[in-house]
């Protein structure tokens, strides 16, 4: 790659999603990376900030300027909600029955 022109043309890239958990609290697999190829030279800001990320100086050189997004947790994560909005409710009953 020489230049950046293809990505005057195509602004947004975004990567596979991974696969479900299949129950019993299960984490499910993730996605492959998603890699941009980028000439040697290119620099790499924040767009917000403007703060350089990277620079690419060799021909291999990998950048990683974004994680993947972090799951819900799920039914998993809305059951400990719920536990933990009964108890409160409990310890608010409690509290209201003392003199």
């Amino acid at each position: 790659m020489t230049s950046l022109l293809d990505y005057h043309y195509k602004h947004h890239y975004r990567a596979q999603n991974g696969e479900h958990g299949k129950g019993k609290d299960q984490h499910g697999k993730n996605a492959p990376a998603l890699l941009v190829p980028v000439p040697v030279g290119t620099v790499i800001r924040d767009f917000f900030t403007g703060e350089i990320l990277g620079d690419i100086t060799e021909g291999n050189q990998t950048l990683v300027v974004a994680r993947g997004g972090a799951a819900e947790g799920g039914m998993q994560g809305l059951r400990h909600q719920q536990t933990r909005l009964q108890d409160m409710r409990s310890l608010e009953r409690k509290m209201k029955k003392k003199p």
